[in-house]
């Protein structure tokens, strides 16, 4: 997989280091503790909305051999406490970036503030068999967003799963984060 480092704004390339979080995208991503597949496994702890729909409501559609959340817009992924990791197999017919659209973006938020977000060129080959994959480096997070390069492009979201912290590591965590403040005053 190629890497390279991406600033907050801007990043088109298959991994990105953003502040507070490392952001991949490829063919494989792991499988975390908890998980909704739209096949009839999900756990509690999440909320997904699909938002600026253009026609029709959200529903599950087939994708390949499964299930998938299917509509237009942005996909927002907001959980009931903070998360560690995240990953989750993505589509969207936008296509590769262009000047009139294309690629998608990523943003993660913890309680309302911008913690860290990447712009992929592509959102996928439209064999479904990519993933994004999301750890924390010392900012745990909350919400994650999921916007098409495109108005009105169809979205396909599917095998969701993601990490809370344990206790201690949220202190760690904590911890990190009050470093890299005092760093960036010094």
């Amino acid at each position: 997989m190629k890497c390279a480092t991406a600033s907050l704004i801007v990043a088109t390339a298959f991994a990105s280091t953003a502040t507070g979080a490392t952001i991949n995208w490829g063919t494989s991503a792991p499988t975390y503790s908890n998980v909704v597949d739209f096949d009839g496994t999900a756990d509690a702890g999440l909320t997904i909305t699909l938002a600026n729909q253009v026609s029709g409501d959200p529903g599950i559609a087939p994708w390949g051999t499964d299930n998938a959340l299917s509509g237009n817009g942005i996909v927002f992924f907001n959980f009931d406490s903070d998360i560690e990791s995240f990953s989750v197999q993505y589509l969207d017919d936008s296509g590769p970036a262009g000047p009139f659209g294309g690629g998608f973006l990523v943003a993660l938020f913890d309680d309302g503030s911008q913690v860290g977000g990447a712009q992929f060129a592509s959102a996928g080959d439209g064999t479904g068999d990519q993933w994004l994959n999301i750890t924390a480096d010392g900012t745990p997070f909350d919400e994650v967003r999921l916007a098409p390069g495109g108005f009105g492009q169809n979205v396909k979201i599917d095998n969701v799963s993601w990490n809370v912290p344990e206790p201690g590591s949220l202190a760690l965590l904590g911890l990190g984060g009050l470093a890299l403040l005092r760093r960036r005053r010094s």
